[in-house]
């Protein structure tokens, strides 16, 4: 925002500055070099007045038709929301009735597990004696190394069998000439 002193000669209007800015704003310049170059009387009275000059906004939007967007927007992520909540209500109801076919202790860990994807807690682990631990661990790692060594002795044969068919090959060749 600029500030002009303007004799009572020069005062504008609102009207004018709105629709001749740059002519304005060059009187103005000129004005204020006129007055630093003259001599001004002491004694001399002059009416003065302030002229504020603002500028218009660039941009404009128009307000009905970003309203109506605004509304087409909202309508269109409520549906979208409402069906993804549809979706997994449906998914749920599944769920649940597919608890009915078990019995016992089945029913009660589907259950479980339907409460912990609607954000229940799971339940703990239940309570096993350190050394019972090591000793289960233990026969564990024994299985693993059963089966690791049983599959390496099947491999070995399959490799042997290989060997024998590409030397029995080898042998052979010559004699088809």
């Amino acid at each position: 925002m600029a500030v002009w002193n303007v004799s009572s000669e020069n005062v504008f209007d609102s009207n004018q500055m709105s629709s001749n800015t740059s002519q304005l704003v060059k009187m103005a310049l000129m004005q204020k070099t006129e007055k630093s170059t003259a001599v001004k009387p002491l004694n001399s009275t002059v009416e003065q007045t302030v002229v504020k000059f603002e500028e218009p906004s660039t941009t404009s939007q128009p307000v009905a038709h970003s309203q109506e967007q605004k509304l087409s927007n909202r309508k269109r992520t409520l549906s979208q929301k409402s069906d993804a909540v549809s979706f997994k209500k449906a998914l749920l109801e599944v769920r649940k009735f597919s608890v009915r076919g078990f019995r016992g202790e089945e029913c009660r860990q589907q259950k479980e597990q339907i409460a912990v994807t609607l954000g229940a807690k799971p339940p703990k682990r239940p309570y096993v004696n350190y050394k019972e631990l090591k000793v289960v661990r233990q026969l564990e790692k024994a299985k693993e190394r059963e089966r690791k060594t049983i599959k390496r002795m099947l491999t070995s044969k399959k490799r042997r069998k290989n060997l024998k068919k590409r030397r029995r090959l080898k042998k052979n060749m010559l004699k088809c000439y």
